[in-house]
């Protein structure tokens, strides 16, 4: 983020200070590599347990109890995932939990819930959003992905947006 004032003020001839050049660096760096936003759109999903989903219209509907996984997209290593919004429709019943997970791929281990660890909803019947914080640096050897749980045929799920940050 660009400063609201002057750090230094310099006169004709002053050396320029080390701390000044990093500071420069830092915002020149960050404005061009920001936070962005990655959507996971419904087609990004797949079925990992039950068998009572169906893609169709950019939206996941069910006719059973389903959980639905999607990958985060590789990015580089120290790239800090900030959060996940969700977006679903409960329709009134059952309820929907959402959560991050990640895979050491050397040792096959499982690390559950990244950020917060939901209680899943249980209110609602209409659009709604569930944001996960996170704060996650991606580290090396390690895979992510989202997962939706969604324990009712009425229930609709939309797919994320994930926010990273490669600084």
């Amino acid at each position: 983020m660009l400063p609201l004032s002057r750090n230094t003020t310099y006169v004709p001839a002053a050396p320029i200070r080390s701390l000044d050049i990093n500071d420069m660096q830092d915002m020149i760096v960050g404005a061009r590599h920001g936070s962005i936003v990655i959507p996971i759109p419904a087609a990004s999903w797949q079925p990992l347990a039950g068998g009572g989903g169906i893609l169709g219209n950019g939206q996941w509907t069910f006719s059973a109890d389903t959980t639905l996984v999607a990958p985060i997209p590789r990015v580089p290593i120290g790239t800090t995932l900030e959060q996940v919004v969700y977006g679903y429709n409960r329709a009134g019943a059952g309820t929907i939990t959402c959560r991050t997970y990640k895979r050491n791929l050397v040792a096959g281990t499982i690390a559950a819930g990244l950020g917060l660890i939901p209680a899943g909803d249980a209110t609602g019947a209409e659009w709604e959003t569930f944001t996960e914080t996170l704060d996650y640096a991606i580290e090396a050897d390690n895979a992510v992905w989202l997962e939706a749980h969604c324990d009712n045929a009425a229930n609709i799920f939309g797919g994320a947006l994930v926010t990273i940050n490669f600084q």
